[in-house]
């Protein structure tokens, strides 16, 4: 029998396939230390962010606790050529993944 713990890390495992629903980036901490993670980005969603950049482009990404300890504000996200800084972030109400509120940089 499968507990609710594994189906959940079953779950994410399918979510976060970057054949499916995420996609490859660098995370990179205010210091530089950059680090590949799979993410989820829902661009045009999450909190407006007003004057958070010079294009007004706001999204949400996710990012599981395992591949990042923490995620804060400042940081930075490259998904391709784009370039998204963290404005805020939280842990999931289960604790596995961050979420983050990003704005587009360039």
């Amino acid at each position: 029998m499968t507990t609710f713990s594994e189906q959940m890390a079953t779950d994410l495992a399918a979510l976060y396939d970057t054949d499916e629903f995420a996609s490859s980036a660098v995370h990179a901490t205010v210091a530089g230390v950059e680090t590949s993670v799979t993410v989820i980005l829902f661009e045009g969603s999450g909190p407006v962010q007003d004057g958070a950049d010079a294009y007004g482009v706001n999204a949400q990404l996710r990012v599981r606790v395992s591949e990042l300890v923490t995620v804060a504000a400042g940081e930075t996200f490259t998904i391709g050529s784009d370039t998204w800084e963290v404005v805020g972030a939280e842990k999931s109400v289960d604790g596995l993944e961050w979420l983050a509120d990003i704005s587009k940089r360039s």
